[in-house]
């Protein structure tokens, strides 16, 4: 069936996942620890393990609740994505009236900082009724 290694039950989690690693090391060399690292957003690299967003070679200064929710987006690119989702995965609460205010005020910020025109934006998106979508 072409498997090269297996895991008997019970097994835990750490186990598994240093066996995937392997696997990815195996067959992709040491890039595949570091691309998993880095997520690309168009001409933006978001750099997990350092916690910088990058374009044409220079970072830019995100607040720690601004580069959350734009990692959040990065992961989910081209899904629109709900106000109370953002608020559940960044603050960890359901979406109220003053939350998703809260939400649109980091997205607009988090705009001013990653838009080449926040005035109109190609990167993050609105969706009308739902939230917002990040470009992929």
């Amino acid at each position: 069936m072409g498997a090269d290694d297996y895991v008997t039950k019970p097994y835990s989690l750490r186990e598994l996942l240093s066996r995937i690693r392997a696997l990815l090391r195996r067959a992709y060399g040491e890039l595949s620890a570091a691309a998993a690292d880095l997520l690309h957003v168009r001409d933006l690299t978001v750099d997990l393990n350092r916690g910088q967003v990058i374009r044409d070679g220079q970072a830019l200064n995100l607040t720690p609740t601004e580069f959350r929710v734009l990692v959040f987006l990065a992961r989910h690119a081209g899904q629109a994505i709900s106000r109370s989702q953002i608020l559940d995965a960044i603050w960890g609460y359901d979406g109220d009236i003053d939350g998703e205010r809260n939400v649109n005020v980091h997205i607009r910020r988090l705009r001013e900082k990653v838009e080449i025109d926040p005035n109109c934006p190609s990167l993050i998106l609105t969706v009308p009724g739902i939230g917002y979508r990040l470009v992929s």
